[in-house]
């Protein structure tokens, strides 16, 4: 089982990260901007994390460790968060996905360079199946979709490009760090520049009403306090480019869910895109779920 339990944690983050989207919709009907959503998102996972902080002393960092820790914060969390969200703005939501979800090739591509992970062809093939069923699950066949500008691409290839930091350099701080005292860090730093902009950016105190104060709530304990410390306890025990391209079944859940709970009408060719990202995760899962049998 211990074998197992890396690409467990994964699956189990997926399942909390594919819920960001729907939840996410109902909080902005509900009146709140994706900046005020990203800014409590990140000061209520950092409260409900502070007590065990305190308690494991994980504030007792060297000092020569903090502008590593506030640069991978400001990718991670920062540039992470808000990215994708504030590309929306300029560019479809078809194409931020497709673009947004290139991330596992560029997560391959650093840990084969800084990690030194393998790359072989299980690796290259999950990545094209991958692509392919994003493309697919994003629409992106629908063209009338797919108006590009430059800001909204900018935007878009800054959030792949803030994941596949969260990944890598995650993958190398996990070494040295309890992955849950990484996460802490990640979100003190990056809440402290959000709240730092608030002013300006935020626009205001959100008026919700208490339903729309609890799907945050619920964001920042499941999808990110959860979600983000399990992928780097999981970290800790696999490849991060293996990781990634299991991290990509979200959005073929978060297709499910918005169909399920949202009424949204899930197309033949996106069920396609749906199955190539589980063939995909099924070529990375497969030998670590179902090791080969010794030969007796």
């Amino acid at each position: 089982m211990v074998g197992h339990r890396a690409p467990v944690l994964v699956l189990l983050a997926v399942f909390m990260w594919s819920w960001l989207g729907p939840m996410g919709k109902m909080v902005y009907a509900l009146g709140a901007t994706a900046y005020q959503l990203v800014a409590f998102r990140v000061l209520f996972a950092w409260a409900a994390l502070l007590p065990w902080a305190i308690r494991g002393g994980w504030w007792k960092i060297r000092p020569r460790s903090i502008p590593t820790l506030f640069l991978y914060s400001l990718f991670s969390v920062v540039f992470n968060y808000l990215g994708f969200y504030l590309a929306l703005q300029y560019i479809s939501v078809a194409a931020a996905i497709v673009i947004l979800y290139a991330y596992p090739a560029l997560v391959l591509l650093l840990s084969r360079i800084f990690l030194k992970e393998p790359l072989g062809r299980r690796e290259i093939l999950a990545l094209v199946l991958t692509l392919v069923g994003i493309f697919l699950i994003a629409q992106g066949y629908r063209l009338e979709q797919f108006a590009l500008n430059a800001p909204g691409v900018g935007l878009a290839l800054l959030a792949a490009f803030s994941v596949a930091i969260y990944n890598v350099e995650g993958k190398r701080l996990v070494r040295d760090f309890d992955p849950w005292a990484l996460l802490f860090w990640g979100f003190t730093l990056g809440a402290a520049v959000l709240w730092a902009a608030y002013p300006w950016v935020g626009r205001g105190f959100p008026a919700l009403p208490l339903a729309g104060w609890s799907l945050i709530l619920c964001i920042a304990l499941f999808p990110t306090l959860g979600g983000y410390g399990l992928y780097l306890v999981a970290l800790k025990r696999m490849r991060a480019g293996h990781a990634s391209l299991i991290s990509t079944l979200e959005p073929l859940l978060a297709a499910l869910w918005a169909a399920l709970v949202l009424g949204e009408r899930l197309e033949a060719l996106q069920a396609v895109g749906g199955a190539l990202i589980l063939g995909a995760a099924s070529l990375i899962l497969w030998r670590r779920l179902c090791p080969r049998r010794e030969r007796r």
